[in-house]
């Protein structure tokens, strides 16, 4: 038999032998990837976790509405332990904390909120409620401005940030703020008490 021949019958041979071998290497690359994504904290947990956040972040927006505000924060601080980026919890817990009148509870799940997810008109309409309050008029005008570049439309920081620029003095200001409202006339506002707000500061 030539040398020829033999070389040509060992060729289907070693076909063979390099499919298998492709084959297991795919199917060790399978097995790696399969077990990165089986790897802890993989995605697959957090879907199952977020379920159960977004039920009991539900049970305390529930607690909330109801006027149970113990409830409520018992509730949201076990969902932010949990879940410490959730905006939402965040924003409803200082929501609980202020109607109980923790309000420096309230201004840190506020900022916290914040923190998260900047885009929140009404946490930081909040705050400068809160800064009011407690007499931080700059940092009150900082974040009534913010809730209304955020929001054009929002008018209770407008009235709001009004009201602060009247008590320091700053009429031209205020009115400018209280006549926006009137102009804007957006629903669900006493505008007659803005326009008694306006003739104050006149």
């Amino acid at each position: 038999m030539s040398e020829t021949g033999v070389n040509k019958r060992q060729r289907p041979g070693k076909i063979v032998a390099r499919v298998i071998i492709i084959l297991a290497v795919i199917l060790f690359l399978a097995v790696l990837a399969a077990l990165a994504i089986m790897r802890p904290g993989a995605d697959f947990q957090p879907v199952v976790m977020r379920v159960e956040f977004e039920r009991e972040a539900a049970a305390g927006l529930s607690a909330f509405q109801a006027g149970d505000f113990p409830k409520a924060i018992a509730i949201l601080e076990k969902v932010t332990e949990a879940d410490p980026d959730n905006a939402e919890a965040l924003m409803l817990l200082g929501q609980s904390y202020e109607a109980t009148g923790e309000l420096d509870r309230a201004v840190a799940d506020y900022e916290a909120s914040l923190e998260s997810d900047p885009n929140q008109p009404g946490a930081l309409y909040n705050l400068g409620m809160i800064y009011r309050l407690q007499g931080q008029y700059g940092a009150a005008q900082e974040r009534l401005e913010s809730a209304i570049s955020f929001n054009r439309g929002f008018a209770a920081p407008r009235i709001a940030l009004g009201d602060l620029f009247a008590e320091s003095g700053q009429k031209e200001k205020a009115r400018q703020m209280y006549q926006e409202v009137i102009d804007a006339a957006p629903s669900g506002i006493d505008l007659d008490r803005v326009r008694t707000k306006l003739r104050a500061v006149q």
